[in-house]
């Protein structure tokens, strides 16, 4: 298909410009985006409720903040070297879970490369029970 284009310059009208047909765009070449996993071991990712008797005397105050829903803890050693406050976290349990959250507690001294996911109520966190997997940080 020829298109005519009118173009005005240093007054003179050149006209009839005709505009070659165009070949189809070829389809794009995607690639694989290339990116860096990083996986860590949890021996032991289990779930716990935002309570007194689960916590302390004040279950709303989290080690990182105000708690919310959809918090995880982690062990202090992965809190101090590895998962810092605020940071966006994929746990993926041995049995397939997929879980994600934020890092926003953390765990007794006793614990180490654990994982707690914060859940609304008692019974859901018994029928988590005790998993193990990893943390996905991209």
């Amino acid at each position: 298909m020829n298109e005519w284009v009118e173009v005005i310059g240093v007054g003179i009208i050149i006209a009839a410009i005709a505009l070659a047909p165009q070949e189809p765009p070829t389809p794009l070449q995607i690639q694989p985006s290339v990116s860096t996993l990083t996986s860590i071991p949890l021996t032991r990712i289990t779930a716990y409720n935002a309570t007194e008797a689960q916590t302390d005397a004040e279950p709303w105050l989290s080690a990182c903040g105000i708690t919310f829903e959809g918090q995880l803890a982690v062990s202090r050693d992965l809190l101090n070297h590895v998962v810092p406050c605020g940071t966006p976290i994929i746990i993926m349990t041995d049995g397939g879970d997929i879980i994600r959250g934020v890092v926003n507690d953390t765990m007794n001294v006793r614990y180490k490369n654990s994982a707690d996911v914060m859940l609304n109520n008692l019974q859901d966190a018994i029928v988590f029970g005790v998993q193990s997997g990893h943390i996905i940080l991209n």
